[in-house]
Order: C-alpha cells, then sequence, then structure tokens
C-alpha cells in the first residue's frame, strides 16, 4: 500500500487523516457485507437442495417404472414357455416372483424398491373365448406428484 506522505515546515513527514481512514476501511469486511454474503450463499444452497432432491425423487420414479417393465417382461416371458402355469404368477407378496421367475432364470434377481418399502403385484388373467389374456404389473407406491399409482399392462 503506498502511504502519502506530507513535508511539513519542520521537515517531518506525517500521514494526512484521509489516508488513515482509507487504512482502515481496507482492513476486513464490514458486518453488512458478511452478511450479504451469507444471504447469498443460503439462496443460493437452498435453491440447489430443491434441485437436488427433485432430481432424487425422479430417478426412483423411473426405477419403479424399469422394475415394473422388468417383472412384467420376465412375466411374459414365463407365460410363453408355460402356458398352463399362467395363473401361478399371480402374487401380492415377494414369494412368487422369488419361486418362479428368479429360480427359474426368467429375472436374475427380484428387483429392488427404490423406496425400500414393498413389492410388486402381478395380476394374471387367464385367456377365454371372449377375451384374450393379460398382464398387469403394479407398484407398490402412489405418486405423490400425481397421486397415480404406477402400472404396465399387456395382452398375451
Amino acid at each position: 500500500m503506498w502511504k502519502t506522505k506530507v513535508q511539513t515546515a519542520q521537515n517531518v513527514t506525517a500521514e494526512l487523516p484521509f489516508e488513515q481512514k482509507r487504512r482502515k476501511r481496507q482492513a476486513g469486511l464490514t458486518l453488512v457485507e458478511m452478511m450479504a454474503v451469507v444471504v447469498i450463499l443460503s439462496i443460493v444452497g437452498g435453491v440447489g437442495f430443491i434441485a437436488v432432491t427433485k432430481q432424487i425423487e425422479d430417478a426412483r420414479v423411473k426405477t419403479d417404472m424399469a422394475n415394473i417393465r422388468t417383472i412384467l417382461n420376465a412375466s411374459q416371458r414365463y407365460i410363453m414357455d408355460h402356458p398352463s402355469q399362467a395363473g401361478s404368477l399371480n402374487y401380492t407378496n415377494g414369494d412368487t416372483v422369488q419361486n418362479v421367475l428368479v429360480n427359474q432364470g426368467y429375472l436374475a434377481e427380484e428387483p429392488k424398491d427404490p423406496w425400500d418399502a414393498a413389492v410388486y403385484t402381478i395380476t394374471v388373467t387367464l385367456p377365454n373365448q371372449s377375451a384374450s389374456g393379460t398382464i398387469k404389473v403394479t407398484s407398490p407406491h402412489t405418486l405423490s406428484s400425481t397421486g397415480v399409482q404406477q402400472f404396465v399392462q399387456i395382452n398375451y
């Protein structure tokens, strides 16, 4: 920092008063400046938190739909190989998918629920003279954004 010196009549140098004030001001941040920085960081952090939370929920919903499609495809392959045993796929607990689809090689492992709570439901309607059979796989969750339960249904 440059000091401004003034020579007086007695040949003594002295700092000007405004230079002393400027040096004091530049010593650090004021309380107002510090509060402004904290407020800005809080806003940025809040927006970032909301965005990350939304991305996590979107990822869970997409994982849930992928699990439904995986179970549906495995169920469809099982019914194509064993049409007389199609009714054995109706379940609302993990036993059937474990015993039938996993143990017989249609799934490598039972899909994990992204919310770590429940299991998927498979409903098989057998074909008759008037209608084809259906396979419906339903998620155990109701989406909070829409209030709708995800499912996929196909005819076979």
